[in-house]
């Protein structure tokens, strides 16, 4: 069986479709799931959560730790509710005010 380091570089070489297929299986093991994940948010570039990114980096170096609840955790989870509702949002079923959009995802 493959380490998380070890799935972490079959990542890197696999094609988006694959990391899709990982994160929808049911039979991969959760290492290869958190690195398929891990992997898609790598590659998706900037980040429209710098102040989550920001929490995660000192959470990561230790300058802070998940308890710590400051102006910055807030607004991380502002970013990242904000992110959860436009999700929702553009995937709720059509309505005559809200047409069907293909988004091309696999759901």
């Amino acid at each position: 069986m493959l380490t998380g380091k070890e799935w972490e570089q079959v990542c890197r070489n696999s094609p988006e479709g694959a990391l899709v297929q990982m994160i929808g299986s049911c039979t991969m093991p959760t290492a290869a799931v958190y690195a398929a994940q891990a992997e898609l948010v790598r590659r998706s570039g900037e980040s429209s959560c710098p102040a989550l990114d920001k929490w995660r980096k000192e959470l990561a170096a230790g300058l802070r730790t998940a308890y710590t609840f400051d102006a910055l955790w807030r607004k991380a989870c502002d970013e990242m509710n904000q992110r959860e509702w436009d999700t929702v949002m553009s995937r709720r079923p059509p309505s005559p005010n809200h047409p069907f959009v293909d988004d091309g995802l696999p759901f």
